[in-house]
């Protein structure tokens, strides 16, 4: 560190140093990077020479694809490639919740390029108000419509006006937003089982009993391994409260089938072996 105080301290007595033609040389080099710099700042970099004339908009897709690629398009060409304003193409899709994020990249001359990243709905909040729509991490979005066919998650308590972030709302949203990508298009509902818990309705496979909100990363997992194996065909529900002793009830034998060692956690049971699916006799499906 001191070495190198002493160094800067040298600097200008260096330059006193130089022969009066350097020094001249030098002050004319300096001056010349400032003009440069402001015509660079100050004019190049807005000028028609750098003017946006092609703009490609990513990651857009759904009912309000075209109206959000039209307002940033619109806003990007009115920029230049040397000086991308991001604050005003996140303003051009303010009205759209949809959108979570906007970045931008210019290409001189002419190009611009704007990745979008959506917040879409994964289901439907049906409450006594209505019905709206709802993103993974509980953001409402009434103003998107719900394309395709989502799961419905039925409620009767008091949403907020934004976001879900807490109480039985917001455990409904995270069954669904936490499903693994494979099920989750199966969901056709959850919702609230007094004596039960959460209870999530698939197409074509048992009724999913994850008890209350806890451990659903686990529960889903130990749901999607039951699922896979054949000692639960013909199951009526899988009860995961105990996702390590996941159990299929309704099956049409009396038998237990150990297809893991008991009390083995669901994360660390070997990939060859099956889970543990207990079996119960005829258990009735009614809270």
């Amino acid at each position: 560190m001191r070495t190198a105080a002493l160094a800067l301290r040298s600097v200008p007595r260096a330059a006193l140093a130089l022969p009066p033609a350097w020094r001249r040389r030098i002050v004319v080099a300096l001056a010349a990077a400032a003009v440069l710099g402001s015509l660079y700042w100050f004019w190049f970099r807005d000028s028609s020479f750098a003017r946006v004339k092609e703009v490609y908009v990513m990651g857009v897709d759904g009912p309000q694809a075209r109206a959000i690629r039209s307002a940033l398009e619109d806003a990007g060409l009115g920029m230049t490639t040397l000086h991308v304003r991001t604050r005003d193409l996140r303003g051009a899709v303010s009205e759209f919740p949809v959108v979570r994020s906007v970045t931008a990249q210019g290409s001189f001359p002419h190009e611009l390029t704007i990745q979008v990243d959506l917040n879409l709905p994964v289901a439907i909040l049906q409450t006594p108000s209505g019905r709206k729509p709802v993103a993974a991490d509980g953001l409402l979005l009434p103003d998107v419509p719900a394309a395709g066919s989502l799961p419905t998650l039925q409620t009767t308590a008091a949403l907020p006006e934004e976001r879900v972030t807490q109480g039985r709302p917001f455990d409904l949203v995270r069954v669904v937003g936490l499903a693994p990508a494979p099920l989750r298009p199966r969901i056709k509902n959850v919702r609230y089982r007094p004596g039960v818990g959460l209870v999530a309705t698939l197409t074509a496979a048992p009724e999913l009993r994850f008890g209350d909100a806890s451990r659903l990363p686990a529960k889903w997992m130990a749901a999607t391994r039951v699922l896979a194996a054949p000692g639960a065909r013909g199951a009526s529900y899988i009860d995961l409260r105990l996702p390590d002793r996941p159990a299929a009830g309704g099956l049409p034998t009396t038998s237990v089938m150990p297809l893991a060692p008991a009390g083995s956690a669901v994360q660390a049971a070997p990939a060859d072996p099956q889970p543990q699916v207990q079996t119960t006799p005829q258990l009735s499906t009614q809270p």
